[in-house]
């Protein structure tokens, strides 16, 4: 063969080489097949290295030049593409920083009857009701004899008399009704 013709080849064959990795320059198994397609033990540019010897003399120190820096051009291009793979595939993997705060949980609703509560309160305010809050089992002390003694003596008061009213024991009344 022609010196001329192998040199044309060994650069075609650089630049498919180079579009190949160029494509597939984020994926390892990519990379690694360029590698072995054209560096390999059987790979295209060794194939020429082993061609070199049944050229003629005078031909073998330009082939041989040209394969060299094909090789090495492919060779940087390949450790280049393989640094870039590894970083890209790093930052893709890489470990999160434990000290960082986490997301927030999405936030829940309300239960049914804090809806309803809420709900029944404002409609309540909104009929000029006001809310008030305080302990659910009212004493007859703080009912009655605390407000005013003079006005409220027991047996003179209707809302006092033992039929308007439930006990749950001697001292609670639990529910106060008027006529």
């Amino acid at each position: 063969m022609n010196g001329e013709v192998i040199t044309e080849r060994i650069q075609q064959a650089l630049h498919v080489s180079l579009d190949e990795l160029q494509r597939g320059k984020h994926d390892l198994k990519a990379i690694e097949q360029v590698r072995v397609k054209y560096l390999g033990r059987k790979g295209l540019i060794t194939s020429f290295f082993k061609q070199l010897g049944s050229l003629e003399a005078h031909d073998r120190p330009k082939v041989g030049s040209a394969l060299n820096e094909a090789r090495e051009t492919l060779e940087k291009a390949i450790a280049s593409a393989l640094k870039e793979a590894k970083e890209a595939h790093h930052q893709r993997c890489a470990v999160r920083d434990i000290t960082t705060p986490g997301r927030l949980p999405p936030m829940g609703r309300l239960h049914p009857i804090t809806q309803v509560t809420r709900e029944v309160v404002r409609i309540f305010s909104q009929m000029g009701f006001e809310v008030v809050e305080g302990p659910e089992v009212e004493l007859d002390y703080y009912n009655f004899e605390a407000l005013n003694p003079k006005i409220t003596p027991p047996g003179t008061c209707r809302i006092r008399s033992t039929s308007l009213r439930m006990w749950c024991s001697e001292r609670t009344l639990r529910l106060y009704r008027r006529e």
